[in-house]
C-alpha cells in the first residue's frame, strides 16, 4: 500500500509536432496511444485507491495555422491539449498541418502497428474501430474525472509562459526580450472550462 495522498504521472514535456527528435522517439500520440494510457491511469487508481495529477505535460496544442515542417522547435506542438479539450479548430477534427506533411510523412518502426502509416490515418486513426475518422473535437475531461484524475499541471519545455496557443503574448524563440502575440488557446479553454461550473468535486 503507497503511503500517499495521491500519484503523479509524468507523461513528459515532449512536442513531437515541432522536434523531429521526440517524433522520432514515439512521442506523438494519437486516440490508440491516449487510450492505452488512460487504461494504465485506470488501473493505478483502482490498485491504490488514490486520485492522480498529471503533472508537467506538454501544454503545446495542434498548430492553429497551417505549417508545412515538423522542425520548428521553437514552436512547441503536441495533441494532449486538443484530446482533453476536444475542441480543435479550425479544419473540423483534422490536424491543421500541411496536406504535404500529412500524406508525405510515414511513421516510424518506434510506432508499432503504425509503422509506414501516414501522419494523416495516424492522427485520425479511431481506436476499437480500426478506421481512418477519429474527430479531434471529442473531449475527455470526463474520461479523466471517471478515472481518478483530479489535476492537471500544463508545464515543461519552454514553459506554458512562453507557447503559442498557450498564452497571449510568448517569448521569441523562448530566449530573447522580444514578445510576440500568440493565440491563447490553451489559456482560453481552461478558462472556459473553469467559468462553466463543471470542473470536478
Amino acid at each position: 500500500m503507497l503511503n500517499s495522498d495521491f500519484i503523479v504521472a509524468d507523461l513528459g514535456v515532449y512536442n513531437p509536432l515541432s522536434d523531429p527528435v521526440s517524433f522520432n522517439a514515439g512521442w506523438l500520440f494519437n486516440d490508440n496511444s491516449y487510450q492505452n494510457w488512460f487504461t494504465f491511469l485506470s488501473q493505478l487508481n483502482k490498485e491504490y485507491k488514490l486520485p492522480i495529477m498529471l503533472y508537467q505535460v506538454s501544454g503545446g496544442a495542434l498548430p492553429t495555422s497551417k505549417i508545412s515542417s515538423i522542425t520548428d522547435q521553437d514552436t512547441p506542438y503536441n495533441t494532449l491539449p486538443n484530446y482533453i479539450f476536444g475542441n480543435y479548430c479550425p479544419d473540423a477534427g483534422t490536424p491543421y498541418l500541411s496536406s504535404d506533411i500529412l500524406h508525405n510523412t510515414e511513421m516510424p518502426e518506434i510506432y508499432l502497428d503504425f509503422k509506414g502509416v501516414t501522419l494523416e490515418n495516424f492522427l485520425k486513426n479511431n481506436t476499437g474501430k480500426m478506421t481512418n475518422n477519429y474527430d479531434w473535437t471529442l473531449p475527455h475531461l470526463d474520461t479523466l474525472k471517471d478515472i481518478g484524475v483530479f489535476a492537471i499541471c500544463w508545464g515543461g519545455s519552454a514553459g506554458t509562459w512562453q507557447m503559442p496557443g498557450v498564452s497571449p503574448y510568448f517569448l521569441e524563440n523562448g530566449q530573447s526580450t522580444k514578445w510576440i502575440k500568440g493565440s491563447d488557446w490553451l489559456n482560453q479553454n481552461v478558462t472556459a472550462y473553469r467559468n462553466a461550473a463543471t470542473v470536478s468535486k
